[in-house]
This record gives structure tokens, C-alpha cells and sequence, in this order.
């Protein structure tokens, strides 16, 4: 187990996103919708293209979350665990071996996965409106 690991997690997540991204795009397209408006009132293909990727990358990083968690839970450790030695050692350690520390590590890259994402979320809401 590598740090590589982590870079793949993130390339799928990431990955999976773009996908429904362009799908989605595309079948905006279809339907009629404009490819981009800067109209308020009118959501536009890339609008809801990006809103889709970016909102699938957080229900599976919130899914990834919770099968760690019970990953986790299920090497019998607890929360005093969850903060001992390195919690970082998951991003940058090239050698992770052990199953309770891989799920620690991927808890804490898909929890700031979710709020990255959310963040950005927001930030592409305030460039439409503003």
C-alpha cells in the first residue's frame, strides 16, 4: 500500500464526477438548453452540468465516508485511535499497511473531499449570481 493509493481515490472520485458531468451536459443539450446564459432566470446546460458533477462527487464522498467508518469500526477501534500518532500519514507515508489506518486516512481525504467540494459548490453559485 502506497501513497498512490490515495491519488487513485481521488482520480475515480474525480473521474465519476466528470463523467455524470458530461452526460448530463450533453443530455441538456438535447433538451434545448442554452450551452451557457448569464442570464439568472436561465439555467444553462453548463450550469446544470457542473452542479451535477460537483453534487456526485458529494454523495460519494459521503458514501466513501461511511463504508470506512464501518470499515473502522469494524478493526475494533475507537475514536481515542482515530487522533493517536500520525492521523496525516494516509496522504503523503509510502508504506500503509494497516486496515484500520487506510480507513482513517480515507475518512479524513473523502471528508475534506466533501467540504472542498461544497466550497466550491458555493463559490460557482456566487459567479452565476454575482
Amino acid at each position: 500500500m502506497t501513497n498512490m493509493t490515495m491519488k487513485k481515490d481521488l482520480q475515480l472520485l474525480c473521474a465519476v464526477g466528470f463523467v455524470f458531468s458530461v452526460v448530463t451536459f450533453l443530455i441538456s443539450l438535447g433538451k434545448g438548453t442554452p450551452m451557457y446564459s448569464r442570464d439568472v432566470n436561465v439555467l444553462s446546460a453548463l450550469d446544470i452540468s457542473v452542479a451535477v458533477g460537483l453534487a456526485v462527487i458529494i454523495v460519494f464522498s459521503l458514501g466513501a465516508l461511511l463504508v470506512n467508518n464501518f470499515i473502522y469500526a469494524g478493526q475494533k477501534k475507537d475514536w481515542r485511535d482515530f487522533w493517536s500518532k500520525d492521523m496525516l500519514e494516509y496522504l503523503y507515508h509510502p508504506t500503509v499497511t494497516e486496515t484500520w489506518r487506510i480507513a482513517r486516512g480515507r475518512m479524513i481525504l473523502f471528508l475534506a473531499t466533501f467540504f472542498i467540494t461544497w466550497i466550491i459548490g458555493i463559490f460557482c453559485v456566487f459567479l452565476r449570481t454575482h
